[in-house]
């Protein structure tokens, strides 16, 4: 639960630097201040929306990684995947890449309880 108070308040510090400080690029905007770019030119678009609050999901779709939310399958079968925590920037893949994908899911999260396992009594973590 920790980690989700944590996350939502991220999530919202940035959405205050970007809406409220300005720290993004805006058409039409004649302040003169520079501003940090939104999203990589790799990713097409600077503008791709707000993403994702925290427990939303998206929409016509179903989580495939119940914890963060990064892999849905859509109800035609392919699959909808994010690259970043703010699940801005949504990539597409079709039934084979889906399938990857939750292996890769399933793999992470042995991974990941084998390294909660590691940690635990551990004073410094």
């Amino acid at each position: 639960e920790d980690d989700r108070a944590q996350f939502a308040k991220l999530i919202g510090f940035s959405r205050h630097r970007r809406e409220k400080l300005g720290h993004r690029r805006v058409s039409g905007d004649d302040s003169g201040r520079r501003k940090r770019q939104s999203a990589p030119r790799a990713f097409g678009t600077n503008d791709h929306g707000r993403g994702l609050e925290f427990g939303e999901d998206l929409k016509g779709g179903k989580r495939i990684d119940e914890e963060d939310g990064m892999v849905y399958e859509m109800d035609d079968g392919s699959g909808v995947f994010f690259c970043d925590r703010f699940r801005r920037y949504k990539f597409f893949c079709g039934a084979c890449g889906l399938g990857l994908l939750k292996e890769l899911v399933g793999v992470n999260a042995i991974l990941l309880k084998r390294n909660k396992e590691l940690f635990e009594g551990d004073k410094e973590s």
